[in-house]
Protein backbone atom coordinates (compact mmCIF):
# COMPACT_ATOMS: atom_id res chain seq x y z
CA UNK A 1 0.00 0.00 0.00
CA UNK A 2 1.03 3.46 -0.16
CA UNK A 3 0.72 4.69 3.25
CA UNK A 4 0.42 2.49 6.01
CA UNK A 5 -1.22 2.89 9.78
CA UNK A 6 2.44 2.24 12.30
CA UNK A 7 1.10 3.63 15.61
CA UNK A 8 -2.76 3.50 16.19
CA UNK A 9 -3.96 4.40 20.20
CA UNK A 10 -0.28 4.34 21.19
CA UNK A 11 0.07 0.64 20.07
CA UNK A 12 2.22 0.23 17.61
CA UNK A 13 1.95 -2.10 14.80
CA UNK A 14 4.43 -4.02 13.85
CA UNK A 15 3.26 -6.21 11.28
CA UNK A 16 2.40 -3.18 9.26
CA UNK A 17 5.84 -0.89 9.97
CA UNK A 18 7.51 -4.56 8.55
CA UNK A 19 5.54 -4.36 5.12
CA UNK A 20 7.20 -1.44 4.65
CA UNK A 21 10.32 -2.64 5.39
CA UNK A 22 11.00 -1.10 8.28
CA UNK A 23 11.79 -1.84 12.26
CA UNK A 24 11.04 -0.19 15.49
CA UNK A 25 14.36 1.18 15.78
CA UNK A 26 13.55 3.32 12.77
CA UNK A 27 10.39 4.75 13.62
CA UNK A 28 11.43 5.46 17.49
CA UNK A 29 14.54 7.35 16.03
CA UNK A 30 12.04 9.46 13.39
CA UNK A 31 9.59 9.98 16.09
CA UNK A 32 12.20 11.17 18.66
CA UNK A 33 12.89 13.79 15.90
CA UNK A 34 9.61 14.64 15.64
CA UNK A 35 9.69 15.41 19.68
CA UNK A 36 8.07 11.84 20.51
CA UNK A 37 10.11 10.01 22.70
CA UNK A 38 7.27 7.31 23.42
CA UNK A 39 3.69 6.82 21.87
CA UNK A 40 1.45 8.02 24.60
CA UNK A 41 0.43 11.07 22.56
CA UNK A 42 0.04 9.56 19.34
CA UNK A 43 -3.45 8.60 17.90
CA UNK A 44 -2.40 7.65 14.53
CA UNK A 45 1.25 7.35 12.84
CA UNK A 46 1.51 6.92 9.08
CA UNK A 47 4.10 5.99 6.88
CA UNK A 48 4.50 6.11 3.60
CA UNK A 49 6.40 4.83 0.24
CA UNK A 50 8.93 7.92 0.70
CA UNK A 51 9.77 7.26 4.06
CA UNK A 52 7.16 10.34 5.61
CA UNK A 53 5.93 9.50 9.36
CA UNK A 54 3.14 11.65 9.90
CA UNK A 55 1.78 11.66 13.66
CA UNK A 56 -1.56 12.60 14.79
CA UNK A 57 -1.20 13.81 18.31
CA UNK A 58 -4.27 12.40 20.54
CA UNK A 59 -6.39 15.46 22.43
CA UNK A 60 -5.33 15.50 25.56
CA UNK A 61 -6.28 18.59 27.74
CA UNK A 62 -2.71 20.19 29.00
CA UNK A 63 -2.25 19.91 32.40
CA UNK A 64 -0.22 23.19 32.57
CA UNK A 65 -1.23 26.08 34.75
CA UNK A 66 -1.30 29.44 34.32
CA UNK A 67 0.27 31.51 36.72
CA UNK A 68 -3.10 33.89 36.63
CA UNK A 69 -5.33 30.91 37.03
Amino acid sequence: SLVANVIIDSKLLDKNLKEMYKDKKWLDSVLKVQGYNDYDNIMLATLDINDKVVVYEKNIKSKKNSVLE
